[in-house]
């Protein structure tokens, strides 16, 4: 597992972080997820292939979203650095086994949804598919009496640099300050000021932010951070410290 991997989600997986990508993002700002509703599950599946062998899925960064002892919804982050033409497909089959996974771990319980998010941080948009029809080639002169039979699953990418200053704004964990951050990297010239640039762990925003920008030449000195008087110990002076470093 590279240090991306690692780092993204060691910040995704923090309950409050991860509570606050649902929030502000599919529930639009409201704080409907409370951290102390999720609860980390086993992010590897196993299934048999066509030869009948194991094989085993691993997700990035699911939770069970609870309230009380009852399930709720299983919510799922797909932390993404790089463009990939599949994303459907890997997302179709994650879904699918974890749909799976309630006949076989609960077979009397109520089946909840599934919901997925890709967080892409890549500097570059993503421009890959979102849908299955997309991705997969139909038969000849088929493909439009085909679709009203065919299961056309779609993937929600969150296009973190390019998110609006409404969006960022939504956010209440050290994500906003991520967020704003790779906002200015790729808007040097609209800037979103970070107010409030304090953060709740800065051990795993720097380490995240490190590794998103390794090869740029950017690199948060912690050592020169750590001299720096306690009141400019904050996301506004690694900003400085990026735009000194171009």
């Amino acid at each position: 597992m590279g240090d991306k991997d690692l780092t993204e989600r060691k910040l995704l997986g923090r309950n409050d972080v991860f509570a606050d990508v649902f929030n502000a993002i599919v529930f639009k700002g409201r704080q409907v997820i409370k951290p102390d509703d999720l609860k980390d599950m086993d992010p590897k599946s196993q299934y048999r292939d066509s030869e009948g062998k194991k094989r085993e899925f691993q997700r990035d960064v699911v939770k069970y979203w609870m309230s009380g002892a009852s399930y709720l919804a299983i919510c799922d982050l797909e932390p993404q650095t790089k463009k990939n033409r599949d994303m459907v497909l890997r997302l179709f089959a994650y879904d699918g086994v974890l749909y799976h996974d309630q006949i076989t771990l609960f077979p009397d319980s109520t089946r909840v949804p599934v919901i997925t998010l890709v967080v892409y941080f890549e500097k570059e948009p993503w421009n890959k598919y979102l849908r299955l029809s997309d991705v997969v080639q139909f038969p000849p002169d088929s493909k439009e009496l085909l679709l009203p039979y065919f299961n056309d699953f779609k993937i929600n990418v969150i296009d973190v640099p390019r998110l609006t200053r409404e969006q960022i704004a939504l956010f209440q964990s050290d994500l906003r300050i991520c967020a704003a951050f790779l906002h200015n990297v790729v808007n040097p010239h609209d800037v979103i000021p970070i107010t409030d640039p304090t953060f709740d762990d800065y051990q795993s925003v720097c380490d995240f932010l490190n590794s998103i920008c390794k090869g740029s030449g950017f690199k948060i000195d912690n050592e020169v951070f750590s001299q720096l008087p306690l009141e400019e110990q904050n996301m506004n002076s690694i900003m400085q410290m990026f735009f000194d470093q171009l």
